[in-house]
């Protein structure tokens, strides 16, 4: 039978109950799909302590409880947490952000940990959002779409990135590949997540939509509508 759940039990107690009520026939559940990843937790000193904690907060939320915790490498206050579905999983994670639970100097924040193949890309495109703003775009004005991996300033299109046999393919709006493709900031940027790219299983290969040929400091295609200057 299972047992109810209290403040007062460890997160290895929670472990041993939280398969009740599950249909048993769930089987080959991808592991990316159903696993959350939790932060904001560095004040609890340890991983064990992480571990408690997190599991008596899911309990006292009413959210559905993980099937495991743990941690990638040293505790540095990230723990990962897998549970059983991933509505069980999206429940949890919306229920942890509503919460805005403080914990030392941190608010404890969680979301999806997404597979690779998703969120390398997705951190290409937060980058560049990121770059163009320190360019002096306005952060209002930039569109980053996670689901679609684009980037746009306003209407204007300025990249899509597809994976291609795990390289990069990035197609350009009109007159942005001239713009971005020599600066070394953007490269750099490029090269780190292609880095990323080839040390978790993507191919070696050329990104296809690097460009030659235009200077550093060249006009952008956007810059007359949004008044943006490099510097």
């Amino acid at each position: 039978r299972c047992r109810a759940l209290t403040p007062v039990l460890k997160y290895n107690d929670i472990f041993g109950v939280v398969g009740c009520a599950r249909n048993s026939t769930v089987q080959s559940i991808d592991a990316a799909s159903t696993t959350a990843v939790i932060g904001g937790l560095a004040s609890l000193g340890s991983k064990e302590a992480a571990e408690t904690w997190l599991a008596n907060k899911i309990w006292y939320l009413n959210a559905p409880a993980a099937t495991e915790y743990y941690v990638k490498g040293d505790f540095s206050g990230l723990v990962f947490a897998k549970f059983a579905s991933t509505s069980d999983r999206d429940n949890a994670v919306a229920k942890i952000r509503s919460d805005k639970a403080p914990l030392g100097d941190k608010t404890v924040w969680a979301k999806p940990d997404l597979p690779l193949e998703v969120r390398i890309p997705q951190s290409l495109v937060f980058g560049a959002k990121g770059l163009l703003a320190q360019w002096g775009y306005a952060k209002t004005a930039l569109w980053a779409d996670p689901e679609a991996y684009t980037l746009q300033l306003g209407d204007d299109r300025i990249f899509e990135v597809t994976l291609d046999a795990g390289n990069f393919n990035i197609k350009y709006g009109h007159g942005w590949e001239e713009y971005l493709g020599p600066d070394a900031e953007w490269q750099s940027l490029l090269s780190t997540q292609t880095d990323k790219l080839k040390r978790n299983g993507g191919s070696k290969g050329s990104e296809k939509g690097k460009s030659k040929g235009a200077k550093k400091g060249s006009a952008a295609p956007s810059d007359a509508a949004h008044g943006a200057q490099r510097h």
